[in-house]
Protein backbone atom coordinates (compact mmCIF):
# COMPACT_ATOMS: atom_id res chain seq x y z
CA UNK A 1 0.00 0.00 0.00
CA UNK A 2 1.44 3.39 -1.19
CA UNK A 3 1.08 6.26 0.94
CA UNK A 4 2.83 8.54 -0.44
CA UNK A 5 0.40 10.57 -0.89
CA UNK A 6 -0.70 10.94 2.70
CA UNK A 7 3.17 11.74 3.56
CA UNK A 8 3.77 15.15 2.24
CA UNK A 9 6.89 16.57 3.79
CA UNK A 10 10.22 15.17 4.70
CA UNK A 11 9.87 12.90 7.34
CA UNK A 12 11.35 14.46 10.62
CA UNK A 13 11.26 12.03 13.73
CA UNK A 14 11.33 13.98 17.07
CA UNK A 15 14.16 12.83 19.57
CA UNK A 16 13.78 10.88 21.59
CA UNK A 17 14.43 9.77 25.52
CA UNK A 18 18.53 8.76 25.76
CA UNK A 19 17.03 6.32 28.65
CA UNK A 20 14.18 4.54 30.11
CA UNK A 21 13.64 4.44 34.09
CA UNK A 22 10.50 3.75 36.05
CA UNK A 23 6.83 5.88 35.49
CA UNK A 24 4.34 6.69 37.82
CA UNK A 25 0.87 8.48 37.43
CA UNK A 26 -1.89 6.20 35.34
CA UNK A 27 0.80 4.30 33.81
CA UNK A 28 4.57 3.57 34.55
CA UNK A 29 7.21 2.22 32.93
CA UNK A 30 10.00 0.14 34.61
CA UNK A 31 13.21 -1.57 34.14
CA UNK A 32 13.89 -4.91 36.04
CA UNK A 33 17.72 -5.64 36.18
CA UNK A 34 18.91 -8.18 38.44
CA UNK A 35 20.46 -11.17 39.23
CA UNK A 36 18.55 -12.56 42.08
CA UNK A 37 18.48 -16.16 43.07
CA UNK A 38 15.31 -18.19 43.47
CA UNK A 39 15.16 -18.58 46.88
CA UNK A 40 15.19 -15.25 47.84
CA UNK A 41 11.49 -13.72 49.72
CA UNK A 42 9.56 -11.49 47.76
CA UNK A 43 10.32 -8.78 49.88
CA UNK A 44 14.51 -9.14 48.93
CA UNK A 45 13.65 -9.51 45.87
CA UNK A 46 11.73 -6.15 45.91
CA UNK A 47 14.22 -4.70 47.30
CA UNK A 48 17.23 -6.21 45.11
CA UNK A 49 14.87 -4.76 42.17
CA UNK A 50 14.65 -1.22 43.11
CA UNK A 51 18.25 -0.79 44.20
CA UNK A 52 19.28 -2.08 40.66
CA UNK A 53 16.64 -0.11 38.79
CA UNK A 54 18.18 2.37 36.37
CA UNK A 55 16.23 5.34 35.65
CA UNK A 56 17.58 8.05 32.85
CA UNK A 57 21.20 6.52 32.40
CA UNK A 58 19.68 3.37 30.72
CA UNK A 59 20.48 3.61 26.90
CA UNK A 60 17.77 4.28 24.74
CA UNK A 61 18.76 1.53 22.31
CA UNK A 62 17.79 -1.01 25.51
CA UNK A 63 14.09 -0.74 24.27
CA UNK A 64 14.86 -0.62 20.83
CA UNK A 65 17.68 -2.67 19.89
CA UNK A 66 18.70 -5.08 17.24
CA UNK A 67 21.01 -8.09 17.02
CA UNK A 68 24.43 -5.86 16.53
CA UNK A 69 23.13 -4.01 19.91
CA UNK A 70 22.83 -6.95 22.13
CA UNK A 71 25.43 -9.31 23.65
CA UNK A 72 22.91 -12.37 23.71
CA UNK A 73 25.31 -15.26 22.48
CA UNK A 74 22.21 -16.78 21.24
CA UNK A 75 20.71 -13.83 19.02
CA UNK A 76 21.63 -13.16 15.50
CA UNK A 77 20.70 -10.80 12.16
CA UNK A 78 17.53 -11.40 10.46
CA UNK A 79 18.15 -14.49 8.36
CA UNK A 80 20.85 -16.33 10.40
CA UNK A 81 19.29 -17.62 13.51
CA UNK A 82 17.44 -20.67 14.92
CA UNK A 83 13.44 -20.48 16.07
CA UNK A 84 12.65 -20.24 19.62
CA UNK A 85 11.59 -23.68 20.87
CA UNK A 86 7.96 -24.26 21.26
CA UNK A 87 7.18 -23.27 25.16
CA UNK A 88 5.38 -25.74 27.56
CA UNK A 89 1.40 -25.02 26.73
CA UNK A 90 0.39 -22.66 29.57
CA UNK A 91 -3.01 -21.04 28.81
CA UNK A 92 -5.60 -20.74 26.28
CA UNK A 93 -3.61 -20.07 22.68
CA UNK A 94 -4.46 -16.98 20.73
CA UNK A 95 -6.02 -17.39 17.08
CA UNK A 96 -2.99 -18.05 15.08
CA UNK A 97 -2.61 -15.28 12.69
CA UNK A 98 -3.17 -13.85 9.94
CA UNK A 99 -6.75 -13.39 10.23
CA UNK A 100 -8.80 -13.45 7.11
CA UNK A 101 -9.63 -9.54 6.26
CA UNK A 102 -7.06 -8.41 8.53
CA UNK A 103 -4.14 -8.04 6.39
CA UNK A 104 -3.68 -6.71 2.49
CA UNK A 105 -0.89 -8.25 0.29
CA UNK A 106 1.24 -5.33 -0.78
CA UNK A 107 4.95 -5.61 -2.43
CA UNK A 108 5.89 -5.21 0.76
CA UNK A 109 4.47 -8.21 1.82
CA UNK A 110 1.15 -8.28 4.39
CA UNK A 111 0.10 -5.20 6.17
CA UNK A 112 -2.56 -4.73 8.49
CA UNK A 113 -5.83 -3.36 7.51
CA UNK A 114 -9.45 -2.87 8.76
CA UNK A 115 -11.66 -6.14 7.37
CA UNK A 116 -14.81 -5.47 5.64
CA UNK A 117 -17.00 -6.03 8.70
CA UNK A 118 -15.21 -3.51 10.58
CA UNK A 119 -12.77 -6.14 12.81
CA UNK A 120 -9.71 -4.10 13.37
CA UNK A 121 -5.96 -5.87 13.74
CA UNK A 122 -6.46 -4.53 17.40
CA UNK A 123 -9.57 -6.52 18.32
CA UNK A 124 -8.52 -9.61 16.00
CA UNK A 125 -5.52 -10.40 17.30
CA UNK A 126 -5.70 -8.96 21.31
CA UNK A 127 -6.09 -10.91 23.90
CA UNK A 128 -9.25 -11.33 26.05
CA UNK A 129 -8.52 -8.68 29.23
CA UNK A 130 -9.98 -9.89 33.02
CA UNK A 131 -13.67 -9.27 33.70
CA UNK A 132 -12.91 -7.58 37.09
CA UNK A 133 -13.47 -4.74 38.95
CA UNK A 134 -9.75 -5.51 40.48
CA UNK A 135 -6.42 -3.26 39.57
CA UNK A 136 -4.77 -4.12 36.32
CA UNK A 137 -1.10 -4.82 35.95
CA UNK A 138 -0.19 -4.97 32.66
CA UNK A 139 3.60 -6.14 31.82
CA UNK A 140 5.13 -6.02 28.52
CA UNK A 141 8.53 -6.74 27.70
CA UNK A 142 10.84 -5.30 24.52
CA UNK A 143 12.93 -6.75 21.73
CA UNK A 144 10.99 -10.29 22.44
CA UNK A 145 12.87 -12.54 19.63
CA UNK A 146 16.46 -10.96 19.96
CA UNK A 147 17.97 -13.15 22.34
CA UNK A 148 16.66 -17.01 21.27
CA UNK A 149 17.76 -17.39 25.29
CA UNK A 150 15.70 -14.61 26.75
CA UNK A 151 12.54 -15.23 24.46
CA UNK A 152 12.85 -19.27 25.63
CA UNK A 153 12.81 -18.03 29.31
CA UNK A 154 9.89 -15.61 28.90
CA UNK A 155 7.71 -18.12 26.83
CA UNK A 156 8.52 -21.27 29.67
CA UNK A 157 8.04 -19.19 32.66
CA UNK A 158 6.20 -15.79 32.22
CA UNK A 159 1.93 -16.07 32.48
CA UNK A 160 0.30 -15.85 29.15
CA UNK A 161 -0.77 -12.11 30.27
CA UNK A 162 2.43 -11.13 29.92
CA UNK A 163 2.66 -8.91 27.09
CA UNK A 164 5.20 -8.84 24.32
CA UNK A 165 7.29 -6.05 21.45
CA UNK A 166 8.61 -7.99 18.88
CA UNK A 167 11.69 -6.43 17.78
CA UNK A 168 11.12 -5.66 13.82
CA UNK A 169 15.02 -7.38 13.63
CA UNK A 170 14.41 -10.32 15.13
CA UNK A 171 14.84 -13.88 13.35
CA UNK A 172 12.05 -15.85 11.86
CA UNK A 173 9.65 -13.56 13.06
CA UNK A 174 6.78 -15.31 11.72
CA UNK A 175 7.79 -18.39 13.82
CA UNK A 176 7.86 -16.34 17.10
CA UNK A 177 4.58 -14.84 16.87
CA UNK A 178 3.02 -18.26 16.12
CA UNK A 179 4.80 -19.76 19.06
CA UNK A 180 3.98 -16.41 20.97
CA UNK A 181 0.23 -16.72 20.12
CA UNK A 182 0.17 -20.31 20.82
CA UNK A 183 1.45 -19.55 24.59
CA UNK A 184 -1.14 -17.16 24.73
CA UNK A 185 0.42 -13.72 24.35
CA UNK A 186 -0.63 -10.75 23.42
CA UNK A 187 2.40 -8.96 20.81
CA UNK A 188 2.93 -5.83 19.81
CA UNK A 189 5.63 -4.46 16.99
CA UNK A 190 8.36 -2.22 17.99
CA UNK A 191 9.02 0.46 15.56
CA UNK A 192 12.53 2.19 15.82
CA UNK A 193 13.14 5.78 15.62
CA UNK A 194 15.61 8.12 15.77
CA UNK A 195 16.72 11.80 15.33
CA UNK A 196 19.57 13.92 15.80
CA UNK A 197 19.32 13.86 19.38
CA UNK A 198 20.10 9.93 19.52
CA UNK A 199 22.64 9.95 16.29
CA UNK A 200 24.91 8.29 18.51
CA UNK A 201 22.69 5.34 19.05
CA UNK A 202 22.88 2.76 16.85
CA UNK A 203 18.61 1.67 16.23
CA UNK A 204 19.35 -0.56 13.72
CA UNK A 205 19.49 -0.26 9.90
CA UNK A 206 15.54 -0.05 9.17
CA UNK A 207 15.45 2.95 12.08
CA UNK A 208 12.86 5.85 10.50
CA UNK A 209 15.65 8.83 10.40
CA UNK A 210 15.80 12.42 9.77
CA UNK A 211 18.61 11.72 7.61
CA UNK A 212 16.40 9.42 5.69
CA UNK A 213 14.22 10.83 2.33
CA UNK A 214 10.69 10.53 2.52
CA UNK A 215 10.62 7.35 0.39
CA UNK A 216 13.19 5.60 2.22
CA UNK A 217 11.27 6.13 6.04
CA UNK A 218 7.78 5.20 4.42
CA UNK A 219 9.69 2.08 3.22
CA UNK A 220 11.19 1.26 6.47
CA UNK A 221 7.68 1.96 8.40
CA UNK A 222 6.23 -0.20 5.73
CA UNK A 223 8.63 -2.70 6.26
CA UNK A 224 8.71 -2.63 10.21
CA UNK A 225 4.66 -3.76 9.62
CA UNK A 226 5.54 -5.87 7.36
CA UNK A 227 7.66 -7.92 8.82
CA UNK A 228 4.82 -10.78 10.30
CA UNK A 229 1.47 -10.70 11.61
CA UNK A 230 -0.72 -11.18 14.57
CA UNK A 231 0.14 -7.59 16.27
CA UNK A 232 -2.17 -5.63 18.44
CA UNK A 233 -0.17 -2.36 17.56
CA UNK A 234 2.93 -0.48 17.43
CA UNK A 235 4.83 0.59 20.30
CA UNK A 236 7.31 3.50 20.14
CA UNK A 237 8.66 6.51 21.31
CA UNK A 238 8.58 9.85 20.30
CA UNK A 239 9.86 12.99 21.36
CA UNK A 240 8.73 15.67 23.57
CA UNK A 241 8.52 18.59 20.83
CA UNK A 242 6.28 16.09 18.85
CA UNK A 243 3.47 19.10 18.83
CA UNK A 244 6.15 20.95 16.43
CA UNK A 245 6.39 18.24 14.04
CA UNK A 246 5.32 18.22 10.61
CA UNK A 247 2.59 16.98 9.15
CA UNK A 248 4.44 13.61 7.45
CA UNK A 249 5.34 12.75 10.98
CA UNK A 250 1.80 13.06 12.15
CA UNK A 251 0.32 11.11 9.18
CA UNK A 252 2.31 8.18 9.79
CA UNK A 253 0.45 8.13 13.06
CA UNK A 254 -3.11 8.75 11.02
CA UNK A 255 -1.70 5.85 9.00
CA UNK A 256 -1.13 3.54 11.79
CA UNK A 257 -4.59 4.37 13.57
CA UNK A 258 -6.26 4.17 10.14
CA UNK A 259 -5.07 0.64 9.56
CA UNK A 260 -7.00 -0.40 12.81
CA UNK A 261 -3.81 -0.93 15.25
CA UNK A 262 -3.07 0.71 18.78
CA UNK A 263 -0.58 2.45 20.21
CA UNK A 264 1.45 2.06 23.15
CA UNK A 265 3.79 5.83 23.95
CA UNK A 266 6.34 4.75 26.16
CA UNK A 267 7.80 8.56 26.24
CA UNK A 268 6.73 10.23 29.60
CA UNK A 269 7.20 13.65 27.98
CA UNK A 270 5.50 13.21 24.93
CA UNK A 271 2.49 15.94 24.43
CA UNK A 272 -0.73 14.85 23.39
CA UNK A 273 -0.72 15.43 19.85
CA UNK A 274 -0.71 11.32 18.90
CA UNK A 275 -3.25 10.49 22.10
CA UNK A 276 -5.37 13.44 20.12
CA UNK A 277 -5.25 11.72 16.84
CA UNK A 278 -6.39 8.52 18.29
CA UNK A 279 -9.15 10.02 20.66
CA UNK A 280 -10.20 11.66 17.06
CA UNK A 281 -10.56 7.93 16.05
CA UNK A 282 -11.66 6.27 18.64
CA UNK A 283 -8.27 4.28 18.54
CA UNK A 284 -6.63 2.40 21.39
CA UNK A 285 -3.74 4.17 22.99
CA UNK A 286 -1.27 4.03 26.20
CA UNK A 287 1.02 6.10 27.64
CA UNK A 288 3.78 6.32 30.06
CA UNK A 289 3.37 9.49 31.79
CA UNK A 290 6.23 10.07 34.59
CA UNK A 291 9.72 8.45 35.24
CA UNK A 292 10.65 7.51 38.99
CA UNK A 293 14.07 6.09 40.09
CA UNK A 294 14.12 3.54 42.42
CA UNK A 295 10.44 2.28 42.58
CA UNK A 296 10.19 -0.90 44.51
CA UNK A 297 7.38 -3.42 43.36
CA UNK A 298 5.25 -2.06 45.91
CA UNK A 299 4.97 1.03 44.77
CA UNK A 300 3.79 -0.33 41.07
CA UNK A 301 1.42 -2.10 43.35
CA UNK A 302 -0.02 1.22 45.48
CA UNK A 303 0.14 3.26 41.77
CA UNK A 304 -1.98 0.16 40.68
CA UNK A 305 -4.70 0.56 43.70
CA UNK A 306 -4.76 4.26 43.28
CA UNK A 307 -5.71 4.25 39.43
CA UNK A 308 -7.18 1.40 38.78
CA UNK A 309 -4.03 0.05 36.40
CA UNK A 310 -0.24 0.26 35.91
CA UNK A 311 1.73 -0.87 32.97
CA UNK A 312 5.58 -1.87 33.31
CA UNK A 313 7.85 -2.05 30.48
CA UNK A 314 10.80 -5.12 31.16
CA UNK A 315 13.96 -5.16 29.16
CA UNK A 316 14.33 -9.24 28.82
CA UNK A 317 17.49 -9.70 30.91
CA UNK A 318 17.55 -13.73 31.45
CA UNK A 319 18.62 -13.06 35.18
CA UNK A 320 14.97 -10.92 35.59
CA UNK A 321 12.51 -13.37 34.39
CA UNK A 322 12.34 -16.20 37.29
CA UNK A 323 12.00 -13.11 39.96
CA UNK A 324 9.95 -11.51 37.89
CA UNK A 325 7.88 -14.37 37.39
CA UNK A 326 7.67 -14.49 42.04
CA UNK A 327 6.21 -11.04 42.10
CA UNK A 328 3.55 -12.14 39.37
CA UNK A 329 2.83 -14.99 41.06
CA UNK A 330 1.67 -13.04 44.12
CA UNK A 331 -0.61 -10.37 42.30
CA UNK A 332 -3.49 -12.63 42.61
CA UNK A 333 -3.35 -13.22 46.23
CA UNK A 334 -3.07 -9.19 47.01
CA UNK A 335 -6.17 -8.63 45.12
CA UNK A 336 -4.77 -7.39 41.87
CA UNK A 337 -5.70 -8.84 37.97
CA UNK A 338 -2.92 -9.28 35.52
CA UNK A 339 -4.19 -8.03 32.25
CA UNK A 340 -2.35 -7.41 28.61
CA UNK A 341 -2.19 -4.13 27.57
CA UNK A 342 -4.58 -3.85 25.11
CA UNK A 343 -6.89 -4.19 28.36
CA UNK A 344 -5.64 -0.82 29.12
CA UNK A 345 -5.12 0.67 25.98
CA UNK A 346 -8.72 0.24 24.65
CA UNK A 347 -10.05 2.61 27.23
CA UNK A 348 -8.88 5.57 25.30
CA UNK A 349 -11.89 3.97 22.73
CA UNK A 350 -14.61 5.01 25.47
Amino acid sequence: MDIQGVIKTTLKPQPLLVGLGMASSIYLVIFLFVGLGAGKTLHKMEEKLASDSVAIERPIQAIFAHPGATDDANSAPHGQGRPITPPITKGPSLTPAPLAGLYLQEPEGLLPKISPSGMTPFDGYKKPGPQTQKPLVAIIITDFGLSQTASNQILRNLPSEVSLILSPYADHLDDLQKTARAAGHELWLGLPLVDEENANHDFGPQALSQGAGLKQNQDRYLWALSRTTGYVGVASMIGNDFNNANTAIKNIFTDIFDRGLGYLEINPSAGKAIENIAKSKRAPYAKNIQFLENTSLKALETIAEGRGYVIGVVHPNPNTIKSLKSWLDTLEAKGFALAPVSAIAAQNRH
